[in-house]
C-alpha cells in the first residue's frame, strides 16, 4: 500500500512513454503525447559513449517536463561502472522512480536501495520518496522473482522487458515464446498489490497498428495494469485499451446496483442479464468503478 512519502498512485498508470534523455525534441514533446508518465532512458536508447552526457543532461530534462505534473521516472544502467552515478543523477534530478533493468537477483535491489538512500539525504529528499521498478528481463529474473518482491521498500511495480528477455532465451519476441515469462510477471506484481508493465510480445514495431493493439488487449488479459512505449502511436493504443470503456463502466454499475439491492432483501446473490452475480463479481465490477 502507499505510505505517507508517496506522490504518485503507480498502480494506476496506465501508459509511460520512454524518451531518450539526450534527445532535446522528444522531451520537449513528452507531456503532448497523452501518457501518463514520462521514463527518461538513460540505457537502451543511449549509446555507450553519449551515457555519461545523457546523465549530465538529465536534471535539465526532467525540469523541463516537470511543470506538466506527469510522474517522472529514470531508466539507469546496471553496469557496475554506471549504475551508482545513474542513481545519484536520478535521485538529484527529482525523479519519482527508478527503473533498474535486468533485475536477476534481489542483490541488485538490496544495492540500489542503499545507493538511493544516501543520495537522498544529499539531496535532502525525503527518506523513502524516491521509488523503484524492476525490470525482470531474463529466465533468470523470472526463477527468481519471488525472493526479488520480497525486497519490498521502495519497490512500486514489476516490467517485463520482453525483447531482452527474448534475447536471453535466443528466439523471436513473440507470445508463443513470451505468453508464460509475461504472465508469470504480471501474476507476481499483483500478487504483491503492485504495478505491472509489459507486453507478452515485440514492442519495437510500432507501425502495424492492428499486432500491437492485439498484443496490449492480450497484455491486459494477463493482469498487466499497463505498458510501457516506445513511441507516442503506442501510448494512444495502450491507453484505448487498458481503459474502462463508458459501456464497461456502466454495466459495471448495474452489476453493483443490483447485487446491493440482492443483499438488502437478503440474498448474496442475483441474477443479471442471464448471469449469476456474486461476491468475487462485484469485486470486478466495484475494482473497475475505482481504476
Amino acid at each position: 500500500m502507499p505510505n505517507e512519502h508517496d506522490k504518485v498512485n503507480f498502480n494506476t498508470l496506465r501508459s509511460l512513454l520512454f524518451v531518450p534523455a539526450l534527445n532535446d525534441k522528444f522531451i520537449k514533446g513528452a507531456h503532448t503525447r497523452d501518457a501518463q508518465g514520462v521514463i527518461f532512458d538513460l540505457e537502451d536508447s543511449v549509446i555507450y559513449d553519449r551515457k555519461l552526457a545523457a546523465r549530465d543532461a538529465l536534471s535539465a530534462g526532467l525540469a523541463q517536463v516537470r511543470p506538466h505534473g506527469l510522474p517522472l521516472l529514470v531508466r539507469v544502467n546496471n553496469l557496475p561502472e554506471l549504475l551508482e552515478a545513474d542513481l545519484r543523477a536520478a535521485v538529484m534530478a527529482g525523479a519519482d522512480a527508478i527503473l533498474i533493468p535486468k533485475v536477476d537477483t534481489p542483490d541488485l535491489l538490496r544495492d540500489a536501495h542503499r545507493l538511493i538512500t544516501s543520495f537522498e539525504k544529499d539531496a535532502q529528499r525525503t527518506a523513502g520518496s524516491v521509488k523503484y521498478i524492476a525490470l525482470i528481463e531474463s529466465p533468470k529474473g523470472v526463477f527468481n522473482i519471488g525472493s526479488i518482491l520480497e525486497t519490498g521498500g521502495r519497490l512500486r511495480g514489476l516490467g517485463f522487458g520482453s525483447e531482452d528477455f527474448a534475447a536471453s532465451l535466443g528466439v523471436e519476441p513473440d507470445a508463443d515464446a513470451l505468453a508464460v515469462p509475461a504472465q508469470n510477471v504480471a501474476l507476481a506484481a499483483r500478487a504483491f498489490d503492485l504495478a505491472a508493465w509489459g507486453l507478452p510480445g515485440s514492442i519495437a514495431d510500432f507501425n502495424d497498428v492492428q499486432a500491437f493493439e492485439k498484443l496490449v488487449r492480450k497484455a491486459k488479459a494477463f493482469g498487466f495494469t499497463g505498458a510501457l512505449g516506445i513511441h507516442p502511436k503506442q501510448i494512444e493504443m495502450i491507453n484505448a485499451a487498458f481503459r474502462p470503456s463508458p459501456e464497461d463502466l456502466a454495466q459495471a454499475q448495474r452489476i453493483v446496483d443490483a447485487y446491493q439491492q440482492a443483499l438488502d432483501s437478503g440474498a448474496g446473490a442475483v441474477a443479471l442479464d442471464g448471469k449469476m452475480i456474486d461476491a468475487p463479481v462485484v469485486e470486478r465490477a466495484r475494482r473497475l468503478l475505482d481504476a
